[in-house]
């Protein structure tokens, strides 16, 4: 199973998702947009199974809100890098 899969398994996309709506909420920086996530579509895994994911880095209906998120998304993803090294 690839890392990213696991975020949506356990639902922590979701965590990362509201605490950066959270945090944007107080950031000294505006942004101007809305917090409006995406929809989500339907993915074929290879276990034939299906799976609800957000379609190619698309998580918010907002393009600069959305790029932000990434950047928010890669931020977090490095510290539990440096955490797990650690």
């Amino acid at each position: 199973m690839k890392k990213g899969r696991k975020m949506y398994n356990n639902g922590e996309i979701y965590r990362v998702m509201d605490s950066f709506e959270k945090t944007l909420k107080v950031a000294p920086i505006y942004v101007g947009g809305t917090t409006d996530r995406a929809e989500m579509i339907e993915v074929s895994l290879n276990n034939g199974r299906t799976s609800t994911r957000f379609k190619t880095n698309n998580y918010y209906n907002d393009g600069d809100v959305n790029r932000l998120f990434i950047m928010f998304l890669q931020g977090y993803s490095a510290g539990k890098c440096e955490e797990r090294m650690s």
